[in-house]
């Protein structure tokens, strides 16, 4: 007889960059930053299922949570203040909990008797498609001050790949 036991607990992991030194969490134009890429992107996909969208911000509040919520003619999702100002937080973390959260209305199956996406699906729902999607408009945004305009944001992380469009040698028939 085989017996097989899931164990599921909540853990917290820390991700701050050793040049966040002293700093908690992220501050209300980071978290804003954030948000505003989510819901550029969101805003026309959820509206093209005739739902409106609806992001509540709650940056004063210091409650450590985000919320989906599905209603029968709209997605909102709940973020609050205090899950941004957590020790370790970056703005990275932020869109992945934003993300994970409209996986659960928007992920699909497997998914409970309300339509929610069970947190498996919500989560690979978040890293296929919501934070590949997000990516561009948060990059944008966070290069918006920069004063190196005329580099791309894969330039200033470091030396890019250059991959030829055409082998190097012809291939005779």
């Amino acid at each position: 007889m085989l017996a097989v036991v899931f164990l599921c607990w909540a853990t917290t992991i820390p991700v701050a960059r050793a040049d966040d030194a002293g700093q908690k969490g992220l501050s209300e134009p980071q978290f804003n930053e954030v948000l505003d890429a989510v819901q550029s992107v969101y805003t026309p996909v959820i509206a093209r299922r005739g739902l409106e969208s609806i992001l509540s911000r709650y940056w004063s509040d210091g409650q450590i949570d985000a919320r989906p919520y599905l209603g029968a003619r709209f997605i909102s999702l709940s973020i609050y203040g205090g899950l941004a100002r957590q020790e370790g937080m970056t703005q990275d973390g932020l869109a992945f909990i934003a993300c994970h959260e409209l996986g659960h209305p928007l992920g699909g199956f497997p998914s409970n008797v309300t339509g929610f996406s069970f947190e498996g699906q919500a989560d690979y729902y978040a890293t296929t498609k919501c934070l590949r999607a997000c990516s561009r408009p948060m990059r944008r945004a966070l290069f918006r001050g920069s004063r190196r305009r005329n580099r791309s944001p894969c330039e200033c992380a470091g030396p890019s790949i250059r991959i030829p469009r055409k082998a190097p040698y012809a291939l005779e028939a």
